[in-house]
């Protein structure tokens, strides 16, 4: 404070020394209160006669001690806009205002008081230091005021810019925008044009087509007319030949079904095995065109020249060995099984009407016989010969309820392994739901006829019964893979059915059987690669079929010794190959090349067969009275 203080007083020798400043020019000709206020007062002659008095002790004449000078201030802080304002102020020059002389009266009258002294100086100057730094914090204070709004209008200004900006770039690409969908509007309106141009151009075009399609379509009408007029013409000439050629086939299979019926021929059905999966091959099975019910096939021989075979050493090409083969029917690969039973469900319902039916299928393992008599379980489209006549017997018997008639039903299965006969449904076995261990039976032969006794048959009452009885016999029937079939059957299986029938109203009987023989298929043990336990089963399946094409050949050769009893299988058939039953004969074939020679075996067997004659079959049972059945 002290040094604020000191910014203001002016060193007391120099005003001593008679200098003066402006404002002590200006002191004269003020009035005394305005000189008395002066920032470099006069001192009084009081004062001045006390300074100028020696002090107690100090010697006469010696010069007055000086007072030691102040420190000159520092200059004070001012902010660049006060410092700015007082230089304008300065360069601006400032009117001098008259001061007018007092009146003399008052000069005269006037008492001018003493000088302050240096203490009311000092304190003055305290006063005006105080004040000058109340304006200078004011001043700081309102040069940050000032500072604070500059920064904030500058921001202001700068986000005002930024947005202006980002409002104009905005705006420019709104306008380059429209100009580009100006552009492909034009652009469109232009492709319009040409399109509609095009358009036009096309409908004159179409319109002149159309003229000339109307006078086609008008001379096509007339050429329809008469056409259709020539295609009823034909169509009915077609019909009529159909219906002879109908008409004559069924004449011809009436006369044929006689002829066997008389001559006691065994019936044949040759079925042909479909290749499929990755192992198809050509097929050497061929079914001549031009058959409405196709009864022929030709077995041609493998690698034949026809068939892109191999040639012969001299380059000639190699004979085709092309053989013909002729049965009651021949099915071909495409095949149905519902098309199959048709063609056997006349020969079963014979059973309902006290015939002995046999029906066997024969061929090589892998030839599809179980498929074609049994068929695929849990697949109603394709079940085999046994459910369809299952089924078929149950549906015959309840229509024939209606007219008097009832039917009693009891079912066997039984299987001829290694030359044994075996139970295939011991007691409880469709009970337990498992295999279980089937009985060994022996055949007998008595009456005429072959019987099996301790053979279990089981009452049976509809066809979801005997479906459950098939299961459990299949469960327990011999099978085992092997090369040629993953599925191989080991054992010849038989079912049979016996159906006793009575009509309450005219006291007829029937007494029929229906024997469905699935043999085991021949095999090549060096193709099939069976060992130990399977060479055994092999060679006793291929045993009793030697014996059933010795029984066979007998048979044809009407020897008076037939074979029946050189094997299981022969003494079990002998009462269906003996004519006392109607018998059909599946020969199943496969149509691969690799299989030719066990196909033309099992054709040629079929055919000598075919041209068997075994006797009439008789039906068993009680006429009605007065000679109706």
């Amino acid at each position: 404070m002290q040094k604020q203080k000191a910014l203001c007083v002016m060193p007391a020798g120099a005003a001593r020394r008679g200098h003066t400043t402006p404002q002590s020019e200006n002191a004269g000709n003020r009035p005394p209160a305005v000189a008395a206020s002066s920032k470099d007062p006069v001192p009084t002659s009081a004062a001045k006669r006390k300074s100028e008095t020696p002090a107690p002790g100090s010697e006469v004449g010696a010069k007055p001690a000086k007072r030691p000078s102040r420190p000159t201030p520092p200059a004070p802080v001012v902010s660049s806009a006060a410092a700015a304002k007082a230089a304008a102020a300065r360069q601006t020059p400032q009117p001098r205002v008259p001061v007018q002389p007092p009146p003399a009266a008052l000069v005269r009258s006037a008492t001018f008081p003493s000088r302050p002294g240096v203490g009311d100086l000092e304190a003055q100057i305290d006063v005006a230091n105080e004040e000058l730094m109340t304006l200078t914090e004011a001043n700081e204070g309102l040069q940050q005021r000032l500072e604070a709004e500059k920064l904030l209008y500058t921001k202001e200004l700068d986000e005002l810019r930024s947005a202006l900006q980002a409002e104009k770039a905005a705006r420019e690409a709104e306008a380059r925008a429209h100009q580009e969908t100006k552009q492909v509007l034009s652009e469109a309106q232009a492709e319009s044009e040409r399109r509609a141009t095009e358009l036009r151009a096309q409908k004159t075009e179409l319109e002149a087509r159309c003229a000339a399609l109307t006078a086609t379509e008008s001379e096509l009408r007339q050429n329809k007319a008469v056409l259709e007029a020539t295609v009823a013409a034909r169509e009915l000439d077609l019909e009529t030949l159909a219906a002879r050629g109908r008409a004559a086939e069924e004449l011809r299979r009436e006369m044929h079904e006689t002829i066997s019926e008389l001559k006691g021929n065994i019936r044949v059905f040759c079925r042909v095995r479909p290749q499929v999966g990755a192992a198809a091959e050509r097929s050497l099975v061929r079914i001549p065109s031009g058959q409405l019910e196709p009864m022929a096939l030709d077995l041609v021989g493998p690698g034949g020249a026809e068939e892109g075979g191999a040639t012969a050493a001299k380059g000639a090409p190699r004979k085709v060995d092309t053989q013909r083969f002729k049965f009651d029917r021949v099915f071909g690969e495409g095949a149905s099984q519902a098309e199959i039973f048709h063609e056997v469900s006349q020969l079963t319902q014979s059973a309902l009407d006290g015939y002995k039916v046999c029906i066997f299928a024969y061929g090589q393992t892998g030839s599809g016989k179980t498929f074609t008599m049994e068929g695929l379980r849990g697949d109603y489209d394709k079940r085999g010969v046994v459910p369809r006549a299952a089924e078929q017997m149950f549906t015959t018997a309840a229509e024939l309820k209606l007219i008097g008639w009832t039917y009693e039903f009891s079912a066997s299965f039984l299987e001829i392994y290694n030359d044994e006969l075996r139970d295939l449904l011991p007691a409880g076995a469709e009970a337990k739901g498992k295999a279980s261990v089937p009985a060994k039976l022996d055949i007998k032969h008595a009456g005429g006829e072959v019987h099996v006794p301790n053979l279990r048959s089981v009452p049976v009452t509809d066809a979801e019964q005997l479906s459950r009885l098939m299961d459990a016999a299949t469960r327990v029937r011999a099978t085992s893979a092997t090369k040629m079939n993953e599925h191989s059957s080991r054992s010849h299986y038989i079912f049979r059915m016996r159906l006793v029938g009575k009509n309450s109203k005219t006291g007829a009987e029937t007494d029929g059987e229906l024997n469905l023989v699935d043999l085991a298929g021949s095999e090549r043990t060096k193709d099939s690669g069976v060992t130990g336990d399977a060479m055994k089963e092999a060679n006793a399946i291929n045993l009793s079929l030697t014996s059933l094409g010795s029984v066979i050949s007998a048979i044809a050769a009407k020897s008076a010794h037939v074979p029946f009893r050189d094997s299981k299988l022969t003494h079990f058939l002998q009462t269906a190959l003996s004519g006392s039953s109607k018998t059909l004969m599946f020969v199943n074939v496969s149509p691969s090349e690799k299989h030719h020679q066990e196909s033309l075996s099992s054709l040629r067997f079929a055919a000598k067969v075919n041209n068997t004659e075994t006797g009439k079959a008789e039906k068993k049972g009680k006429a009605a009275a007065g000679g109706a059945h």
